[in-house]
């Protein structure tokens, strides 16, 4: 009881997710594959997936409908099937 009353309000220090540039992006020449949770609630997937894809010839974008920014927890099976596709390419 005492540790469940000393963890609420915990939140983790971690600090901001810095966003990359266009030069930055347009930098990147290998082969990337960025897979987006649709229901993010974090950044808009769409506008990530239009931004990532015009910038970036190199990568593979995927939305996963219904999924949450923690894709790899929401649907794992998805996300090593995925990396191992990109991977044997």
């Amino acid at each position: 009881m005492e540790l469940g009353r000393a963890s609420i309000g915990f939140r983790r220090a971690l600090p901001p997710a810095r966003v990359f540039s266009d030069e930055e992006l347009r930098r990147v020449r290998v082969p990337s594959l960025f897979l987006l949770g649709e229901q993010s609630s974090l950044r808009d997937a769409r506008q990530v997936a239009a931004r990532v894809g015009a910038l970036m010839p190199t990568a593979e974008v995927e939305v996963v409908p219904g999924a949450s920014h923690a894709l790899p927890t929401d649907d794992p099976e998805l996300v090593a099937a995925r990396i191992l596709r990109r991977a044997a390419e």
